[in-house]
């Protein structure tokens, strides 16, 4: 059974048309003058053509009209039949998902990207632990010299000391104490000299030599003279005396004599003095001698 368009004109018939047995015929809604000429329109074509006919001009007009319309509502013939195909078939369930497939070739790096602005600035780290000590570092080179202070206040006197030793008590060279020096001297261009003995601490009582008594002894070193009892264990190097004894060792270059040791007055005793003694010499002009002592008091 074909339809006629439901308006509008059909195959040049204006109006408004329906189905019929045999053809088509003009619609019962038509107002009265359409429906008239349509059904003038319907004999004639049915006395000139015949029935056949009209089908074939109805078959035509669907053709045309139809061909537009398909062409206007989409992309042609193949989109029809891929939906008549889709109206036709029923798609079956989703199948399961496939295993993953290879990992491809990497591809080639790619230019660098613009610099990103700089971010801000992080937290503060926390204190790290403290490292070992290093090395000690070379001296550094000597400061200038800064300016001299002012001069401070003179401080307390400070308490008595202890009582000094015994060299000191009394100013005098304790009983059985030996000090020890040396002595030079030349001859002037009378043959004459005189070498000084000094005792660095005097003696509490000169040395004497009393009737029958020897205690000054002179050991002439070059002469060979034997040390005394009293001068016992010493030598020029190392002079010893016994308490209460003056011991001379005296050497020379050339024949000098010594005629004695006198206290440092113009005595001309054998003798000290408390402070030291004379050692008088003779012998060739220019003639020196030289010796060391050694002095224990009584």
């Amino acid at each position: 059974m074909i339809y006629a368009p439901a308006t509008g004109t059909f195959a040049g018939l204006p109006g408004k048309w329906e189905t019929a047995e045999g053809g088509i015929e003009p619609s019962t809604d038509m107002d009265q003058p359409n429906r008239e000429g349509a059904e003038l329109m319907s004999s004639m074509l049915r006395t000139r053509f015949g029935i056949p006919g009209i089908v074939s001009v109805v078959a035509l007009a669907f053709a045309m009209f139809g061909g537009a319309y398909a062409a206007s509502n989409s992309g042609g013939g193949n989109d029809l039949a891929s939906t008549s195909k889709k109206a036709k078939s029923k798609r079956g369930p989703r199948g399961p998902k496939g295993a993953t497939g290879a990992t491809g070739a990497q591809g080639p790096v790619g230019p660098p990207g613009l610099a990103g602005t700089t971010g801000a600035a992080g937290a503060a780290g926390k204190v790290g632990d403290a490292g070992p000590e290093g090395p000690t570092g070379p001296t550094g080179p000597t400061g200038p010299a800064g300016i001299a202070g002012a001069t401070g206040a003179t401080g307390a006197t400070g308490p008595a000391g202890p009582e000094g030793s015994p060299w000191t008590a009394g100013g005098t060279l304790p009983s059985g104490k030996t000090e020890t020096g040396a002595f030079a001297g030349r001859t002037d261009v009378n043959g004459l000299g005189i070498a000084a003995v000094t005792f660095a601490i005097p003696l509490a009582q000169p040395i004497e030599n009393p009737s029958g008594e020897e205690h000054i002894h002179i050991i002439d070193v070059p002469a060979g003279d034997p040390v005394p009892t009293e001068c016992a264990g010493g030598t020029i190097e190392e002079p010893k005396a016994a308490a209460g004894n003056l011991c001379v060792w005296v050497k020379h270059v050339a024949e000098v004599a010594v005629s004695g040791i006198n206290p440092l007055g113009a005595s001309a005793e054998i003798g000290t003095s408390r402070s030291g003694a004379r050692l008088p010499f003779a012998g060739a002009e220019n003639s020196g001698l030289w010796g060391a002592w050694a002095v224990t008091a009584p």
